[in-house]
């Protein structure tokens, strides 16, 4: 709050661009939204790029030249990016990750460090994969399950996905459905890029992601959260096969 009041936020963003977070982020723009109950700093992304329409990330900066030497020498900040193109609901839902980052943050002082370290970007050796699937999986399902449902709430129903090429949109037909279908398929995308990043431990890693999948996801998949995540893929492929063949008979 005090980096975001009017006195500070100038300097802060002066600093946030002498930092080259512009360039780190891929962002031409940034500014401090006067938003209730929290401000919060936005940042103007190019729609699409690196297939990213909006996100809510952090940046790491000293922060001591501006508040004083209390401060941290590595403060992390999170911030709000969104193109032009981005609608009303998708940036609801990405400015309710950063509420909930900022709850989570302070719940855990420990959380930001562990997502510098544990993230599927930051991880690099084998025998940290575990820990860095359970700290993915934990925020996935920490975060992401109000996000859809308020988007749903907002009227964004559906789901674009790519299929031979085409770009397809399935209407959902309730609201669980659109956060099942959007967390397995979320899920799977994951575990596809740890497997990407480290082929030889594929094993390892379906063990992890099951483990963590089954812990985390227990609310929203039941029990066995991992079997269902498989199925729920598994329908989902059908329904939109189902729709491309609705519309393109033969």
């Amino acid at each position: 709050m005090a980096l975001l009041s009017p006195s500070l936020r100038d300097r802060l963003l002066a600093t946030l661009k002498e930092e080259g977070i512009l360039t780190l982020l891929h962002a031409h723009a940034l500014w401090v939204v006067d938003a209730t109950p929290l401000p919060y700093v936005r940042l103007e992304i190019t729609a699409g790029e690196h297939g990213l329409v909006a996100h809510c990330t952090g940046v790491w900066f000293d922060v001591r030249p501006l508040v004083g030497p209390e401060g941290e020498d590595d403060y992390y900040l999170p911030v709000l990016g969104a193109s032009q193109a981005a609608s009303a609901p998708t940036i609801a839902h990405e400015l309710l990750h950063l509420h909930d980052l900022l709850a989570l943050i302070e719940q855990d002082p420990s959380y930001s460090v562990r997502a510098l370290e544990l993230s599927v970007n930051s991880v690099s050796e084998p025998s940290l994969i575990g820990n860095s699937v359970d700290f993915e999986m934990f925020k996935i399902f920490a975060m992401e399950p109000q996000a859809y449902r308020l988007e749903y709430a907002m009227g964004e129903t559906w789901i674009d996905v790519s299929h031979a090429g085409q770009q397809l949109r399935y209407h959902c037909t309730t609201v669980e459905e659109l956060v099942t279908m959007r967390l397995a398929d979320y899920v799977e995308t994951l575990e596809r890029r740890y497997v990407n990043k480290f082929p030889g431990d594929a094993a390892m890693i379906r063990k992890a992601v099951r483990r963590s999948a089954n812990h985390h996801g227990r609310e929203v998949f039941g029990a066995m959260a991992y079997k269902r995540i498989q199925q729920v893929n598994a329908q989902s492929s059908w329904k939109i096969l189902t729709q491309l063949l609705r519309w393109n008979p033969r």
